[in-house]
């Protein structure tokens, strides 16, 4: 959860001064831009741009996104104003996401698992550097999946989460124990 206080700082110190860049140069962009953002002591840095989504952050918001998504784009497309965007206001989203042991140097691929203790799980999983082969899912990267819950609060989302990647039992997987812990 950031603050409108937060959001706004953002909007004013980077995304503005960026666009405003952007028309400076003669650069017409009409698409997506994802700004990778961090809140330090010292404000507001920037991480990344991309002309993209950001991954995994689109798997946890986008979820919340209450307007037609197509109806957005084609409006963006058109140069057409877009009235109102609506989201979800209750409760909060989270993802965490499993990786291969040894991500990002050397990731040990094998078994994950058979299809059905993913279908049996209640979440949703969002699959990235994984195939599937017979019954069985197969790591084939090092990004595996996120496993991501909306709850109505942060502490149920972790228990949420935490459950059941544990609860999966899978060998040479790692994921982060952290995700929310300092959270605005």
């Amino acid at each position: 959860n950031i603050s409108d206080g937060i959001r706004q700082m953002a909007i004013d110190q980077v995304l503005k001064p960026f666009v405003h860049q952007l028309y400076q140069e003669g650069i017409k962009y009409t698409g997506i831009l994802y700004a990778g953002l961090i809140l330090t002591k010292d404000g507001i840095k920037v991480i990344e741009f991309n002309a993209r989504f950001g991954d995994p952050e689109t798997e946890v918001v986008l979820p919340r996104l209450k307007s037609d998504l197509s109806d957005i784009f084609v409006k963006i497309l058109n140069h057409k104003k877009i009235a109102e965007i609506n989201w979800e206001t209750k409760g909060l989203n989270l993802g965490v996401f499993a990786v291969s042991q040894g991500y990002p140097q050397q990731p040990i691929f094998g078994s994950l698992g058979k299809v059905a203790d993913f279908k049996n799980c209640p979440l949703t999983i969002n699959f990235a550097g994984v195939r599937k082969q017979d019954d069985e899912l197969i790591s084939n990267g090092g990004r595996l999946y996120l496993m991501q819950t909306q709850a109505d609060s942060l502490s149920h989302a972790q228990a949420d989460i935490y459950q059941n990647l544990q609860r999966m039992n899978q060998e040479n997987i790692f994921y982060r124990r952290d995700i929310g812990k300092n959270s605005i």
